[in-house]
């Protein structure tokens, strides 16, 4: 899936909150991404994802069902789709799980408004995009696990 930054990413964008999902998907479309579908659980947003097999999945982790769950499933099922999870509350040991289960990112919600298609721009081009530095390498120690 590696392309330029130029290219135009197409998107799942799966979040309980409503209000926030769809703040996200309006800011992504604005920002030129393709938003193919939205999810308020991990189960809806497997089977959105499957469906529409897009480039990125942004998944929130604390969504019922799990978005660690549902960041493992997609991973393996869709190993042309690179997985970026959001969070309302940071935290390391969130991170590092989530490079576990395949994520290739992780941000907060409140981060800078232009980081959150920054970092998925950087992991549909193929890096990873653990926003803090102390993340950073987080995503070598996913890739071993």
């Amino acid at each position: 899936m590696k392309r330029d930054k130029a290219a135009r990413f197409s998107v799942v964008v799966a979040d309980d909150h409503a209000p926030m999902r769809r703040l996200l998907c309006e800011e992504l479309s604005q920002r030129g991404f393709e938003v193919l579908g939205e999810a308020a659980s991990a189960r809806e947003a497997i089977a959105v994802a499957l469906a529409a097999k897009p480039d990125l999945c942004l998944l929130d982790i604390n969504m019922p069902g799990g978005g660690l769950d549902a960041a493992s499933a997609l991973s393996h099922a869709l190993p042309d789709t690179s997985v970026v999870m959001i969070t309302a509350v940071p935290r390391e040991d969130q991170a590092e799980a989530a490079a576990r289960a395949g994520a290739r990112g992780y941000v907060a919600k409140g981060a800078d408004p232009d980081e959150l298609p920054e970092v998925l721009r950087v992991v549909a081009t193929g890096g990873a995009g653990f926003a803090s530095p102390w993340l950073e390498c987080l995503h070598s120690a996913g890739s071993s696990a």
